[in-house]
């Protein structure tokens, strides 16, 4: 079973910082928001990072450091996905050339079976025509 979660927006976080913290708002909403617009996170993990103080301003620059660590990370997991697409798109195109070269052999192979059949259908005609005029 496969279950898709979406990532936390701005107006999620504020939600979760109402109910976690107790503030509706605060003076690092703005940079925590900016943040979650270009970061990958879910609300289960700001939801985890806001419960590890009571102290607002604590639990908020800490939300802010794991956000920095988190989009870091992201940043470095596309760098690498993309070295490696790089790499598997030069393996496929070797592949290609491969299989292309395998596909002309089999339709060289096609050709000369279909000439032989050509070939054996041309002396049975042949025979007919010897049989019948006997």
């Amino acid at each position: 079973m496969c279950t898709s979660t979406s990532y936390c927006t701005p107006s999620g976080f504020k939600m979760l910082a109402s109910n976690y913290l107790g503030i509706p708002e605060h003076p690092l909403f703005l940079e925590i928001e900016e943040m979650l617009m270009i970061t990958k996170v879910t609300p289960a993990e700001v939801g985890e990072q806001l419960m590890k103080d009571k102290v607002p301003e604590i639990v908020l620059r800490g939300l802010i450091e794991f956000l920095e660590a988190k989009l870091g990370a992201g940043q470095e997991a596309e760098a690498s996905e993309l070295q490696s697409g790089e790499a598997q798109a030069a393996e496929g195109g070797e592949m290609l050339e491969e299989k292309q070269g395998e596909s002309k052999k089999q339709e060289d192979k096609g050709d000369q079976q279909t000439l032989i059949i050509q070939q054996i259908a041309v002396v049975f005609r042949d025979k007919r025509t010897v049989t019948v005029k006997t």
